[in-house]
């Protein structure tokens, strides 16, 4: 794990709306991939991928919506996405290809 990152929010990105769950945009990325926390509002979250054999491989507290990460340094494969909003959990899939 590289550590944790304080991760901000892009702009001129258009969301996706009324949506459960995480949905990476692009979800075949090779560097950065952004998504949007399907509770409204600015609250702080806790980003966490997964490889998967369940291994935290990236931890990220952000304060902004919608969130972008930054994947160049992991390896091609899938990676479960989990964001932790207050007291709601989302989980999503993240496919990276080199």
């Amino acid at each position: 794990m590289s550590g944790a990152h304080m991760v901000y929010g892009v702009r001129g990105v258009r969301g996706v709306r009324g949506v459960r769950g995480v949905r990476p945009q692009p979800n075949r990325t090779s560097d950065t991939f952004w998504f949007l926390l399907p509770s409204a509002g600015l609250a702080s979250a806790v980003i966490t991928l997964r490889n998967l054999q369940g291994k935290v491989v990236e931890r990220a507290f952000v304060n902004a919506n919608p969130v972008q990460l930054s994947v160049g340094h992991l390896p091609a494969g899938l990676y479960l996405i989990e964001a932790r909003q207050e007291d709601k959990a989302y989980t999503g899939r993240l496919e990276i290809q080199r």
